[in-house]
């Protein structure tokens, strides 16, 4: 009996599922989390990562996600984009209002028609000028 209910005490949703997609200079992921709360059904964690050795002067972000379109200045990051570390970007919450529902078997046809127009719009300067380009996040890991 002990047992049964330490293991039911312990049993967390444990799945992510990622979006992910690339640019010519930039990788980028989406997360998608369960969370523990019943008004909240999942986070959203947006990253960055920059592929290409370039000098940020500067950069922005604006993600176009279901319920938003968080953005931002990047100026406190640059020096870890320039070492190729990934950053996260924004984190928000999807609300029980917002249907259909995640979850850890969800399947990928249905996550993919709710993101299939996922995109981040990165906007930077450099040493040759400024910057802007348009990553799809068209590629799904489904968690298990």
């Amino acid at each position: 009996m002990i047992v049964f209910v330490f293991l039911l005490g312990c049993s967390k949703k444990e799945w992510v599922h990622t979006l992910q997609g690339s640019s010519e200079h930039w990788e980028a992921s989406m997360d998608i989390k369960p969370v523990d709360d019943p008004d909240v059904e999942a986070v959203f964690v947006g990253k960055i990562k920059l592929k290409t050795p370039v000098t940020l002067k500067s950069a922005q972000y604006e993600a176009q996600v279901r319920n938003g379109s968080p953005g931002g200045d990047l100026r406190h990051d640059l020096e870890k984009l320039q070492n190729f570390e990934t950053v996260q970007i924004f984190s928000t919450y999807a609300h029980s209002a917002t249907k259909p529902t995640f979850h850890q078997n969800m399947p990928e046809k249905e996550l993919a028609s709710m993101f299939s127009d996922l995109t981040f719009q990165m906007t930077w300067e450099d040493e040759n000028g400024q910057h802007v380009e348009e990553i799809l996040l068209d590629t799904i890991i489904m968690g298990k």
